[in-house]
């Protein structure tokens, strides 16, 4: 009897130590799981957190690139419109400049028709006196016109050329066909332009020269027969 009644109290013992065990390992586990799910949470926060700062990140630099091409565009809408100003005042400059060109020219050209003007106011009788004072005005005009790259060329004594001399009339003349024996104009360059051909006389060979250029020709045909003969 006795030894039932310790019999059964072991028994007991045991389950309250298996009960004992079990709530243990259930609330190890409970806590386990716990600590698994607070892991779980906290690294979902981490990831959570780390995706809004990486966003916040992209934000700042998508702001500070739109500042850029912001100044950038200004910048170069500023530098458009310095562009068209300089072209603008490029233009005109250039327009005046077409414009007023020959003013200078027109200045020193006043300056002849002050002494033109002065000739014809003196009453002067002596004519050498007045070629004198023709002449001097003539000569500063030349320089005048020198001075601005026109010069005059005279076309007489040289042979014709038709690129810068214009025949206005033939003459007989011992100086040789072809030759220029008189001048109506000169020929006047600007530089290295032809400004105006020179209008001249040109000789041609005359009644008695043109008989013996014949005869000679006559004669060296006769000896060149003979010779072939």
């Amino acid at each position: 009897m006795s030894q039932e009644k310790g019999n059964s109290f072991n028994s007991e013992e045991e389950r309250d130590v298996d009960l004992s065990l079990l709530k243990k390992e259930d609330k190890a586990e409970k806590s386990k799981e716990e600590s698994s799910r607070q892991a779980v949470n906290k690294d979902g926060d981490n990831k959570e957190n780390f995706k809004d700062e990486e966003e916040n990140s992209l934000l700042k630099r998508i702001n500070e690139l739109e500042k850029e091409l912001e100044k950038a565009h200004n910048k170069y809408l500023r530098a458009l419109a310095d562009l068209e100003n300089y072209q603008k005042r490029v233009l005109k400059e250039r327009s005046e400049l077409l414009k007023y060109q020959g003013e200078k020219l027109i200045v020193d050209l006043l300056e002849v028709v002050d002494d033109l003007e002065r000739a014809l106011e003196h009453k002067e009788s002596d004519p050498e006196k007045i070629k004198e004072g023709l002449s001097l005005i003539y000569k500063r005009f030349t320089d005048l016109l020198s001075k601005w790259g026109v010069v005059g060329e005279s076309a007489v004594g040289k042979e014709f050329d038709p690129a810068k001399h214009e025949a206005i009339s033939k003459v007989e003349s011992e100086e040789g066909e072809g030759k220029v024996v008189d001048e109506l104009k000169k020929a006047y360059y600007y530089k290295d332009k032809l400004l105006r051909p020179a209008q001249v006389v040109v000789a041609v060979p005359g009644e008695k020269e043109t008989k013996n250029t014949e005869e000679k020709s006559k004669k060296d045909t006769e000896e060149g027969e003979k010779e072939e003969s």
